[in-house]
């Protein structure tokens, strides 16, 4: 079976800078004299793309690449397998960020386990095939995501009926232990393994061969998943009951992300008409419903890949595609909701191409794929990535800047039907961020931060910008001169001058003319730390409220506020107060026996 992936005009090797179409990724200069069995994966850490591939010229051993700093890079040793590596696959380890392969050596028949230890610069293994039964085939890898243990699925030779029947097992940190129940399946022909994010429980999907002609599960899906026992396998489905009839090949099974619903893909083969289709499925309210097949391709169309994309959520699908003139050429589609469209063009490839495998960059979300092609006489490795479109970055109304009064921000982009999403606590907004749709009112110092969004475009840049709200209190003018001409009065504790610098409340008290600070800081989303510096020896009290308090005469209404004694003279002082509510505006002052401040605001993050 192929499948291709490669743009019309574009010379491998050279990275262009362009709107939305097919690319290179780097210069590839692996694997360009024939390789086999290409898997890609992101680590989860750097966003970057590993591939994993079986070499011609070094005998199809594994080896893996990473594309870093621009360029591709040996991960380890090249061809680090004692023998070929037949049913080659990768995935990285969610805790540790290490990538694992795993394989079926050619020249022992034995199931190799490996990781690659970054320390040592060399892959290690993790199983050397003694839990394994020897020749086993059919073979996928992937990591329970609460655990972080590698489970591995496979077809388990049987000495007795020479089958190769399924069979899963995990390792526990010294050891390979059967899940499950061992051999539970007729004789395979592929496997596949994942797991149900919301229970962490595996799933399976299968194909029986057809070596049996009496037995009516020949050729058909099988669907399970492991018991609430922990000791068998339950079917989900069956080909033939809930999937339609046919032969089926390649499936490929992936939970939605944020839905959780189990989609499936897989090539049906009708005997009647002669006709090779690819399907796309989703088990939802107990049953199988078709995703929209007939939008997926005009011909003869197989073997399918299955990932989302992690902007859109939605399923990506790329095939061979047989309609007319493309021969095996490769296209991609992803479904809008409704029905299935192409992503570029269709029969994209210069040649058929086989071992395809599509991944996500959780970075960019851009489609990537990797696969050999083949062109003349050589089948070479070749990795593309599909470049959206980007969307424009948003703009404020007004712009950052030191203002004297609350602000109301508008946000705007020239990318037409794209969503903005912001931020005022500092942080980077995404797709999962507030929505922006209307003006956002800014009374405190913010940083804001907004971006637009639109499926099928890349995510724009962040736009951010800085308000400082320097509000005037205008009663503080009308007691400058009272000030000057009260220093020597002890009874005048309520007159008051603010003067504000570099964002630092400074008071100025009236009685002997001394200076102090009193500000909030560490403010979190349910704690603040007031701190309080005055003369010497002094003692003071702090009061604050999530309400605004009555000022009459420059005097406090304290009934309204709680109130904190500080526990000895000094002259550095702070109260942690904490229990606050989240996103709620405060409102705070000092009391000391030289004077008080006025009433301050502090805001507590979400």
């Amino acid at each position: 079976m192929l499948i291709a992936f490669l743009m019309a005009g574009v010379i491998l090797g050279v990275e262009k800078s362009q709107a939305a179409g097919w690319e290179s990724v780097g210069t590839v200069n692996f694997g360009q004299s024939g390789a086999l069995d290409t898997n890609i994966a992101f680590n989860p850490s750097t966003n970057e793309p590993y591939v994993a591939y079986r070499d011609y010229v070094d005998s199809y051993k594994a080896s893996v690449m990473k594309f870093t700093n621009g360029s591709w890079q040996g991960v380890g040793n090249a061809g680090f397998s004692s023998g070929g590596a037949s049913n080659l696959t990768l995935a990285f380890n969610p805790s540790t960020n290490e990538p694992y392969v795993a394989y079926i050596d050619d020249s022992s028949g034995m199931l190799i386990v490996k990781r690659f230890d970054a320390g040592e610069n060399t892959w290690e293994v993790v199983s050397d095939g003694r839990y394994f039964e020897v020749g086993s085939r059919y073979l996928s890898l992937a990591f329970n995501p609460s655990t972080y243990e590698p489970y591995v699925a496979y077809g388990a030779y049987n000495n007795n009926d020479f089958f190769y029947k399924a069979t899963v097992k995990r390792f526990t940190g010294d050891s390979w232990q059967t899940v499950g129940d061992a051999g539970f399946s007729g004789d395979l022909s592929s496997i596949i393994l994942t797991f149900d994010p919301a229970n962490n429980k595996p799933y399976l999907a299968y194909v029986e061969t057809e070596y049996l002609p009496d037995d009516e599960t020949n050729g058909k899906i099988f669907v399970k998943k492991l018991a609430n026992n922990s000791s068998t396998w339950e079917t989900v489905a069956v080909g033939g009951t809930e999937l339609p009839e046919g032969d089926a090949y390649s499936p490929k099974l992936v939970f939605q992300p944020t839905t959780n619903e189990l989609y499936l893909a897989y090539e049906n083969y009708i005997a009647s008409d002669d006709t090779d289709r690819v399907l796309v499925e989703k088990f939802t309210d107990g049953s199988w419903q078709a995703v929209d097949w007939e939008s997926i391709s005009e011909g003869n169309a197989y073997p399918p890949t299955l990932a989302f994309n992690p902007s859109t959520n939605e399923p990506y699908i790329s095939y061979s595609d047989y309609y007319g003139e493309r021969a095996g050429k490769a296209t991609l589609m992803g479904f809008t909701g409704s029905n299935w469209q192409v992503v570029g063009a269709a029969g994209l490839s210069e040649g058929s191409v086989m071992s395809t495998s599509l991944a996500f960059n959780p970075s960019t979300k851009e489609p990537y794929l990797v696969y050999i092609d083949s062109v003349g006489d050589s089948y070479p490795v070749r990795v593309m990535k599909f470049v959206y479109d980007v969307a424009a970055a948003p703009t404020a109304s007004p712009t950052g800047g030191t203002y004297t009064s609350a602000q109301s921000v508008a946000l705007s982009t020239t990318t037409s039907g794209a969503t903005i999403h912001y931020t005022i606590d500092g942080t980077t907004p995404t797709a999962s961020s507030a929505t922006y749709s209307s003006a956002i009112s800014i009374s405190d110092t913010t940083t804001l931060k907004a971006i637009a969004s639109k499926s099928g475009m890349t995510d724009s840049s962040v736009m951010s910008e800085t308000y400082t709200i320097n509000v005037q209190d205008n009663s503080n003018n009308n007691n400058d001169n009272n000030n000057n001409n009260n220093n020597n009065n002890d009874n005048s504790n309520d007159n008051v001058t603010i003067l504000k610098r570099q964002g630092v409340k400074h008071i100025l008290f009236s009685k002997k003319n001394k200076r102090g600070l009193v500000y909030a800081g560490d403010v979190t989303n349910n704690s603040a730390k007031i701190v309080w510096i005055i003369n010497p020896g002094e003692r003071g009290e702090i009061y604050f409220s999530h309400k605004k308090v009555v000022v009459k005469n420059d005097r406090l209404d304290s009934i309204r506020m709680t109130r904190f004694n500080f526990p000895s003279p000094g002259t550095s002082h702070s109260v942690q107060i904490s229990g606050l509510k989240r996103n709620t505006l405060y409102f705070y002052r000092v009391v000391t026996p030289s004077g008080k401040s006025r009433v301050y605001t502090f805001k507590t993050s979400k």
